[in-house]
């Protein structure tokens, strides 16, 4: 309505949409921005300062506090890089925390979900679980596993890129919670009604944004 103020929040600088856009960064430059610079998501100050590098383009500067504090693993091979990086999340798995693998491709995604899994089942964190038939394909879920919603649904409240886990499970059927405390919400999924979905023990890139967990974990 005339006389109405728009407030826009965002960053240019993070992944753009895949088709056409950037309608952001064309209304930044046009008419201006005031900056936030306090960082709430990293609690380590070193993580900060890197946050802060990377957004100023400072990307050897950042890369060396994570090498530096034995956070950035460099491997030959990619197979190496995953094998690696799958060890190192399973040494560190709790499942009272969240954690996120990242990836660029989902073919990765496919293959660090199906590792990350087979981990915690060989501990018997998780049992194998019950057939669910995703639009991607069969899968087994259990009590414990964590999941991703890959598409937006209203009726059951979730949307796409958004973390669960699983409380039960049974053939074709799952009850999954969305989110922590107070904000905490119950959906039972139905694959004749809903399929979109998977393990979410790692995601994309571009899945991820917006997500805030305690560790992540990335394949680059």
């Amino acid at each position: 309505s005339s006389g109405a103020k728009l407030i826009l929040v965002g960053d240019a600088e993070q992944l753009q949409p895949i088709e056409a856009g950037a309608a952001f960064r064309a209304i930044v430059e046009r008419t201006g921005y005031a900056e936030l610079e306090t960082i709430y998501r990293q609690n380590e100050p070193w993580m900060r300062a890197a946050s802060l590098d990377l957004a100023r383009g400072r990307v050897k500067e950042a890369l060396s506090s994570y090498r530096a504090k034995g956070k950035l693993i460099s491997q030959p091979l990619k197979a190496d890089a995953i094998e690696t990086l799958i060890a190192d999340w399973n040494r560190d798995y709790d499942p009272e925390k969240s954690t996120l693998i990242l990836a660029h491709l989902r073919r990765d995604v496919r293959q660090l979900n199906t590792m990350a899994r087979e981990k915690l089942v060989e501990r018997g964190l998780i049992e194998t679980g019950h057939a669910f038939r995703t639009e991607d394909g069969p899968r087994r879920f259990a009590a414990g596993d964590q999941i991703v919603f890959l598409k937006n649904e209203g009726s059951l409240g979730v949307k796409n890129g958004m973390i669960g886990k699983v409380v039960e499970a049974a053939p074709g059927r799952i009850v999954a919670t969305i989110g922590d405390g107070e904000g905490a919400s119950r959906v039972t999924v139905d694959q004749r009604f809903y399929r979109n979905l998977d393990h979410g023990y790692a995601t994309t890139i571009h899945k991820s944004q917006g997500a805030t967990v305690d560790r992540v974990k990335v394949l680059a």
